[in-house]
């Protein structure tokens, strides 16, 4: 409960982001990014098809919405189904095409002639820069301890999985866009 009580923290993000910015997108792909995160919790929990299958369906929704959150979950996909080495290898080569397979076809079919659409990596748009005084030192420190905590469980150990693939996507995200000249790195930040 304590939880679900702390998405308001981060007022700018979790609330304003919609009701004063208006990016409906981002914020109906962030449901299906949930949604992808909650399949893989519950395949990691217990490996089927079916869960693989809720990854895929929101996948898909994801990336017609705003790609960018497919990124970050699809490299998760890879990290817990390589992990789960108990598995035949079947059955993980199985997990990896019905959870991702569609997304990936569905992002070469939109791709398909729109290529130069890449360059809005490198330009800038209106984001709020994540600071203490955005978050609230408390909550950074709650956060951090939370990662710590996650990290230790194996239950709980995609959480750090999917904060580290987000990083690793934003990187050269912030990177592109920055030398490019852009103020605010729009992708990397949003």
């Amino acid at each position: 409960m304590l939880a679900v009580l702390l998405l308001f923290v981060p007022r700018e993000y979790f609330l304003r982001s919609f009701t004063e910015h208006s990016f409906l997108a981002h914020v109906v792909a962030e449901l299906f990014a949930v949604a992808m995160w909650w399949a893989l919790a519950a395949w990691d929990e217990r490996p089927s098809l079916g869960a693989m299958v809720g990854f895929a369906v929101a996948g898909v929704a994801a990336f017609l919405t705003w790609p960018v959150w497919t990124g970050p979950l699809l490299l998760v996909l890879v990290v817990l189904v390589a992990a789960r080495r108990e598995l035949p290898m079947r059955d993980r080569v199985a997990a990896l095409v019905v959870g991702g397979a569609p997304i990936a076809v569905t992002g070469a079919v939109h791709a398909l002639g729109r290529v130069h659409a890449a360059g809005i990596a490198a330009t800038s748009g209106f984001v709020v820069w994540p600071s203490v005084e955005v978050f609230g030192w408390w909550f950074l420190v709650l956060a951090l301890a939370g990662t710590i905590v996650a990290a230790m469980r194996r239950s709980t150990r995609p959480i750090v999985v999917i904060v580290a693939a987000i990083a690793l996507q934003a990187a050269p995200l912030f990177l592109i866009a920055t030398r490019s000249g852009a103020d605010r790195p729009y992708l990397a930040l949003g």
